[in-house]
């Protein structure tokens, strides 16, 4: 393509005249556009695959130190540790920290999250569901094989016996949390409470783990020990606690009596209610396979 130097007309690379105004083109240079916006477009699309490859360099980098911070941290949870105040309470890093400091030193007084021992109260009682649950459709297989060892373990109320498990600990501690305050006239909160009972007792986490296992290779000698473990433990804990601390302002001997005699009655209404109706029910789809 010319373009006339007079008039500015695009002419054909084959004229020699400008069409438009005359002008003698023979001279003129054919020149071609798309040989001259070729290049720019080939050089912006090559800027984008530049920019789009460092974009996406910067992305993998930033993922890759993501990663590493995340394994960083992880490892770190497990090694952080917390720090003693003035009056010698010692506040844990993390939940991690506080079982692991619970174990080495029991009654050492501890400024945890409040929920710290609910969380392990509810995964012991999981684990002790779970580990009922895997135990029972064995035990079904065993005495009806085939699809009634199935129904047998879909029958069992194993929520409604989470739930009351549950609720046990729940009355045994709001209770015991009663007579403490009663007996040393404390300001102690009830999450602060159940931290400290949990923690006296932390054991028992141990004790949970090592029950579940045995219930999954079924074996019920070890099972009983474990939970016999499991129980001396827990009622240890209430009795160290109720009867360990100093400055009481109340008889600890009388008071402990008192209390020993409401819990048992408030266990007993509960049991009543709630716990016959499910042992009923377990022992009926016992008698069922037998």
């Amino acid at each position: 393509m010319k373009i006339c130097p007079n008039c500015k007309s695009e002419m054909g690379a084959d004229v020699n005249f400008c069409t438009n105004c005359g002008t003698n083109i023979q001279d003129v240079p054919v020149t071609n556009k798309e040989e001259e916006v070729k290049p720019v477009a080939e050089e912006q699309l090559e800027a984008k695959a530049e920019a789009k490859q460092e974009s996406e360099k910067i992305v993998t980098r930033a993922e890759y130190q993501q990663q590493d911070d995340s394994a960083t941290e992880e490892a770190n949870f497990f090694k952080e540790k917390g720090s003693l105040d003035e009056e010698g309470i010692y506040h844990p890093a993390n939940i991690w920290d506080w079982l692991t400091y619970s174990w080495k030193h029991p009654m050492k007084e501890q400024m945890a999250e409040s929920w710290f021992g609910w969380v392990t109260f509810l995964v012991e009682d999981i684990l002790l569901i779970i580990g009922l649950a895997s135990a029972s459709a064995r035990v079904g297989n065993m005495m009806s094989p085939g699809m009634g060892s199935q129904m047998f373990a879909l029958q069992l109320p194993f929520f409604a016996i989470f739930l009351y498990l549950v609720l046990i600990q729940v009355v045994c501690l709001g209770v015991y949390y009663l007579g403490y305050r009663f007996i040393y006239g404390s300001n102690r909160s009830f999450n602060n409470f159940v931290n400290h009972v949990v923690q006296v007792g932390n054991i028992n986490a141990i004790l949970v783990a090592v029950a579940f296992l045995f219930m999954l290779i079924l074996n019920p000698v070890l099972v009983a020990i474990a939970l016999t473990l499991f129980l001396t433990v827990w009622t240890a804990s209430f009795q160290v606690i109720l009867l360990g601390d100093p400055d009481p302002v109340h008889d600890k001997f009388y008071s402990y009596l008192v209390l020993q005699v409401f819990f048992a009655i408030v266990f007993m209404i509960i049991f009543a209610i709630i716990g016959l109706g499910i042992a009923g029910g377990a022992l009926g789809l016992f008698s069922n396979l037998i």
